[in-house]
């Protein structure tokens, strides 16, 4: 049940998690006359409303010792509530159905409502059980989620396609949602995941209830700050749980992975494995976007053919002057570029994709490459 860590009130500690819970209290808790004691939105800023309606609760309850005189046993002082005192517990049983889970982060400002612990259960088990996601690291982020929910009540779960995704999925996702191509993410691998509080329940400074989504959008829209807030305190939680869970920065919160950015290239990793179960040897050329080289199975110079985008498409940029100069160099030979028919190049094409469609089905084989 909700309770405060130290005392709000007049002379109180009055830190802003213990003053927001609170005030949220005394916002939803209403008097005989139907109206709620704090009149104002909550904030978790001690003032004169706050104040006053503390002592309103105190008075219309008997909760509390006269103005300067010390508390009797089962009262607060005039004007403080302190944990687990007749103040705040009065608060918490007056409260309705709907807000009976109310808790806070410490050194945040946003009333939240507590997940079911079912749910919880059942998100860390799915987490546990995904089959597309690398052993140890599903591990890791099942333990995320059992400890983010003992410690904050908080129920993360995978977002629709968080986890694995296809090399299809990758190349279907729009540039606003990731400049990674086709082989590229490390969702593509089974070594990321967008994980979140999704249906979390937060309360509106007029203590009305907010369901929000994975990515805390509507409260984001509300205030960056107080959604950044959570996403700290589940980066912290993370950090608990293993020191393999890594952050990609404020630019996608929800996003969590087995390694770090610093000392793995997505592109160097993709060409390695496109050499490793393809039929062309591939080398990466670091860019934005990345571009990709290969030797078409020729085993001389490799040649620039595009971005992951382009050759998952069939459209790899290849020439018949390209194959016409490797074809050279294999067969020791002048082969021109007049040579080279539609056809030759429809086929090179189709192979270069062959060895990505490859790649997205031996994907457990993927290995990062610094």
């Amino acid at each position: 049940m909700p309770d405060i860590k130290d005392t709000v009130g007049e002379g109180g500690k009055n830190a802003v998690h213990d003053v927001a819970l609170v005030q949220a209290m005394l916002r939803v808790v209403k008097n005989a006359k139907g109206a709620a004691y704090l009149g104002g939105v909550y904030d978790g800023a001690y003032g004169p409303q706050t104040k006053a309606a503390i002592i309103a609760l105190q008075t219309d309850h008997k909760l509390a010792a006269a103005p300067g005189k010390a508390p009797a046993p089962g009262q607060d002082k005039h004007a403080i509530a302190s944990p687990g005192g007749p103040t705040v517990n009065k608060l918490t049983a007056s409260l309705p159905a709907t807000h009976a889970k109310m808790r806070i982060i410490e050194n945040t400002k946003t009333v939240y409502l507590e997940g079911e612990a079912a749910d919880a259960t059942a998100s860390q088990g799915k987490v546990a059980a995904h089959p597309e996601l690398e052993v140890s690291f599903r591990a890791n982020v099942a333990r995320l989620v059992e400890l983010m929910y003992a410690t904050h009540k908080i129920v993360l779960s995978v977002a629709p396609s968080g986890a694995r995704r296809t090399f299809q999925q990758q190349a279907d996702l729009s540039p606003g949602v990731t400049k990674a191509g086709p082989g590229e993410s490390n969702h593509n691998f089974g070594r990321a995941v967008d994980i979140g509080p999704n249906n979390l329940k937060w309360l509106q400074g007029d203590g009305a209830i907010v369901k929000d989504d994975w990515w805390m959008n509507k409260l984001s829209k509300v205030s960056s700050a107080k959604a950044t807030a959570f996403w700290l305190a589940r980066d912290a939680v993370a950090d608990g749980a293993s020191l393999n869970l890594f952050r990609i920065g404020a630019w996608d919160r929800p996003h969590l992975q087995s390694f770090s950015d610093a000392n793995v290239s997505m592109s160097r990793s993709l060409a390695a494995l496109l050499t490793a179960v393809g039929k062309t040897k591939w080398v990466s050329a670091p860019a934005s976007p990345n571009h990709y080289k290969s030797d078409f199975g020729l085993g001389g110079t490799t040649y620039d053919v595009g971005t992951a985008k382009q050759i998952w498409a069939g459209n790899a940029t290849v020439t018949k002057a390209m194959l016409a100069d490797a074809q050279s160099a294999k067969f020791k030979k002048v082969v021109k570029e007049a040579d080279i028919k539609d056809a030759d190049i429809a086929t090179l094409k189709q192979q270069l994709k062959a060895d990505f469609e490859a790649a997205d089905a031996k994907w457990t084989k993927w290995n990062p490459v610094a």
